[in-house]
């Protein structure tokens, strides 16, 4: 999710929830056992609320989404000209500890330890 180690997972994928505990989901997908783990201090969130804010019984409707966005969700990649809901598509949700609400011009995702990536919006595209 936001802190990007391992691999994405592609939106519309089918899974199956294995277990949840206190701070971490496991899942399956594609055959593959996933470990989900939560930092309460980054997302602002139980394990339970993050697995509802990512994980849903319907399908993202991406019919909605013009051909630079489609590409942009298909590769996981956050390019130029994309609107906020493709990013959240394509990424998930900013860290919660730096990016107090999705209404901001500005999102910060955690690449990996320490290491940042920011995304700034103007009129709700991607500068």
């Amino acid at each position: 999710i936001n802190g990007a180690k391992g691999f994405l997972i592609p939106v519309n994928s089918i899974i199956t929830i294995k277990d949840v505990d206190n701070n971490k989901l496991i899942f399956i997908n594609n055959g593959a056992e996933i470990v989900l783990k939560n930092t309460i201090k980054q997302t602002g969130m139980s394990i339970s609320q993050v697995a509802l804010q990512y994980f849903g019984k319907t399908k993202v409707d991406l019919s909605r989404f013009n051909t630079s966005e489609l590409a942009a969700i298909t590769s996981a990649q956050i390019t130029k000209g994309i609107s906020k809901e493709a990013v959240l598509i394509t990424r998930g949700y900013p860290s919660a500890k730096e990016t107090t609400t999705i209404q901001s011009n500005r999102w910060v995702y955690y690449e990996s330890r320490g290491l940042k990536a920011i995304v700034e919006f103007e009129d709700n595209i991607v500068k």
